[in-house]
């Protein structure tokens, strides 16, 4: 595998150094979008004030989506660098670093190659999808590590040629199965269990079938059980909730949440693994031409193409869902395109890099011909006082092109595979600081919660109307007591406690009761959508202040508003 020559170990460094100030640089500036980012902010800083660390809560509600592991970690950096957005996104940023170092090993391991440890590191972070979801606040990052630990660790154990040293790499991967669990739920199992099997079958590997997974599920059972019984011992509803609505109803009832029709994933695959989508036939040719195929190909092989028919088959589907499929993809990538330089012929890497020159050139002109004229929906992306941002965008999308045709003009397979990488990095570094700020309005309302938060005193009544504005208000105004009109979404399991149900205001004419019932003792601000407020404001008294913007509106009601 060793066809390229960047082995200078002063090289990695420099691209180990750049990458990691990449992610962590883009984390520390941008606001925190709603719903998700707001959401896995506010339930660890309610588990700080709260001082529970076993039920998580979101507005003082039981919230049981997933599990707390994420949240206990993010909560701990919050302890340390404060309820920052950096903070709030560490977590998934490191994973994605740690998921490259695991490639890293596995691929040194494999094949023997730093350079194709490095290539697969690399690839994997400047993949969109991994970019876009590892600098933003999911649960997806931290779970794709986690699973790439176990089948790393599960395929090491297969290979290592010691009784010891593969239980201990058995109990590794039944470590990273428990705090996959933690992450995200029984995933942690079925994504592995539906790779494994097909592999394992199709090698004839009968002892490993039989005896290792045992190994794996008692390690992952035992790592589980304190905090299973501990959760079940404060609420014994969680373990039925949890299994039947936030897993089979998810991802199998006909009524499922986000459902998408089968082939939702395969175009955010696609352009999940840009920029080397455009590669990906030279990387076929290269795999074509492997002799004495190694055995880390057919197992990625299995890892990608089960999980991602698992996850097209689940009726439930998000863009981040497929994330878990981008590590064996790039390992297939990553083997497959060092083979093919190999061979004397570049055309297809050629045609793959000018391709995508010419679609980062015509992006670039779009977006010039929409700054200029509006062209073509009619509606500006970047308006006149965005000037910056539009220029940032515009010189990152040329060096995008740029660097791209550099790639497939180059002679040496090192120049060309250095300049594509390098293709996409301005724009990646420079989109956290270009966000339009139409975008921002829509999806990160910090600075109006903040603009408005004189209004809010220790006993103001906030009425919220949407989940995503009620946990926008208790992370913003630092409170758990929120009120929710209209449908409570997310929230609903956590309101059919007792005690809690008053929160929940179903129509315009219960928020117009609770202001004419003299409960309200100071003031009572409502937060809302802008379309929802011309729909209701009929019904409401008048408020003694507002605000708004073309999304939101920031209503005031005082005790005497009558």
């Amino acid at each position: 595998m060793n066809t390229l020559k960047l082995k200078d170990s002063r090289f990695w460094i420099v691209a180990a150094a750049g990458l990691l100030a990449l992610y962590l640089l883009s984390i520390s500036f941008r606001p925190l979008f709603t719903p998700d980012e707001v959401r896995y902010a506010e339930l660890p800083r309610e588990m700080l004030t709260s001082g529970d660390w076993i039920i998580p809560r979101l507005d003082n509600l039981t919230y049981f989506e997933k599990p707390p592991l994420q949240y206990w970690l993010t909560a701990g950096v919050m302890l340390v660098a404060g309820e920052i957005p950096f903070a709030v996104r560490f977590i998934p940023a490191l994973s994605a670093l740690l998921t490259a170092l695991v490639l890293f090993l596995l691929i040194k391991k494999s094949v023997e190659s730093v350079v194709a440890a490095g290539l697969a590191a690399s690839s994997y972070l400047l993949s969109t999808l991994v970019y876009a979801v590892s600098t933003t606040a999911t649960l997806d990052s931290l779970l794709t590590f986690f699973l790439t630990a176990i089948m790393a660790s599960f395929y090491f154990a297969m290979e290592a040629g010691d009784r010891k040293k593969e239980l201990l790499w058995l109990i590794v991967c039944g470590l990273s199965s428990a705090l996959a669990f933690l992450t995200k739920g029984f995933l942690a199992f079925a994504l592995p269990v539906t790779a494994l099997i097909p592999f394992l079958l199709w090698k004839k590997r009968w002892r490993t079938l039989l005896v290792s997974p045992w190994i794996v599920f008692i390690v992952a059972l035992l790592a589980v059980l304190p905090w299973a019984l501990l959760i079940h011992a404060r609420d014994s509803s969680f373990w039925p909730y949890f299994f039947w609505e936030e897993h089979i109803r998810r991802f199998l009832a006909s009524n499922a949440q986000h459902a998408e029709p089968f082939w939702f994933h395969i175009p955010t695959i696609l352009w999940g693994a840009l920029p080397w989508t455009f590669l990906f036939p030279a990387a076929f040719l290269g795999l074509r031409q492997l002799k004495n195929r190694p055995l880390i190909v057919d197992y990625s092989i299995t890892w990608f193409i089960f999980p991602f028919l698992f996850f097209s088959v689940c009726r439930g589907k998000l863009i981040t869902y497929v994330l878990p499929c981008v590590p064996p993809l790039i390992i297939l990538f990553t083997i497959g395109i060092l083979q093919y330089f190999k061979s004397p012929s570049r055309k297809a890497f050629n045609c793959g890099a000018l391709l995508l020159a010419f679609i980062m050139g015509a992006a670039f002109i779009v977006l010039l011909l929409n700054y200029l004229s509006g062209f073509p929906s009619g509606k500006v992306l970047y308006t006149e006082s965005e000037s910056l941002k539009f220029i940032i965008v515009s010189v990152s999308l040329l060096l995008f092109s740029v660097f791209s045709w550099f790639s497939a003009r180059r002679n040496t397979p090192e120049k060309k595979l250095m300049f594509y990488a390098l293709a996409p990095v301005a724009l990646y570094a420079a989109i956290g600081f270009a966000i339009p700020q139409y975008f921002i309005d829509k999806r990160a309302p910090g600075e109006f919660y903040l603009k408005n938060a004189g209004h809010i005193s220790p006993g103001t009544l906030i009425v919220a109307a949407s989940p995503s504005l009620v946990q926008s208000a208790c992370w913003y105004y630092k409170r758990t007591d929120v009120y929710i009109l209209f449908g409570a979404g997310e929230l609903s399991y956590g309101l059919k406690y007792p005690g809690q149900a008053a929160r929940h205001l179903k129509t315009a004419e219960d928020l117009a009761a609770l202001l004419e019932s003299g409960k309200v003792k100071s003031n009572l601000v409502l937060i809302i959508k802008r379309k929802d407020w011309q729909r209701v404001k009929s019904e409401l008294p008048r408020p003694a202040f507002i605000d708004m913007t073309h999304k939101l509106v920031f209503a005031e009601y005082k005790a005497n508003f009558s």
